[in-house]
């Protein structure tokens, strides 16, 4: 292309005799080795009227040659990426998946709150048996809180 310009960046390259990004490239060989049935579209908005609202389109091309959208993108990132693996049921089981990513993080939840609660019913355990006073390091703030019996708890 005689009138490309690349200030320096390294940013972009030609190809084809078109100027494409290098990010832009590289998420469309990702996609091509993913499955080589699978295009990247960009399409130009003013353009192309009534297929698509998002500028960026993963299509599928069938055995019969249609291309068929398979998924619609604003932005043209990794995210784009990730959102083609995780829909890819063909692949992997995305019921599965789900489940299980579901089970991680109430464990993590479940976890958290089973130490609150034992930190909890040690403090309990201990007032309910002291004679004077019990001291206890307060897990959220780092604060000292001193228990009495005859009187308010402090905090120091």
């Amino acid at each position: 292309m005689s009138n490309y310009y690349d200030p320096g960046t390294g940013n972009h390259v030609v190809l084809d005799g078109q100027v494409v990004e290098r990010d832009a490239l590289r998420i469309a060989e990702t996609i091509r080795d993913y499955d080589p049935n699978l295009v990247l579209l960009c399409l130009d908005p003013e353009r192309a009227e009534g297929i698509s609202d998002e500028p960026f389109v993963i299509a599928e091309r069938g055995k019969d040659g249609i291309l068929r959208p398979v998924l619609r993108a604003w932005v043209l990132n990794d995210q784009i990426l990730e959102r083609l693996y995780n829909c890819d049921t063909h692949r992997h089981n995305v019921y599965n998946a789900l489940v299980s990513s579901e089970e991680r993080q109430r464990k993590v939840v479940q976890d958290r709150y089973q130490e609150k609660r034992e930190e909890i019913k040690d403090v309990v355990a201990h007032i309910a048996t002291m004679k004077s006073r019990y001291t206890v390091k307060d897990s959220q703030t780092g604060d000292l809180l001193t228990f009495f019996d005859d009187r308010p708890a402090e905090r120091h």
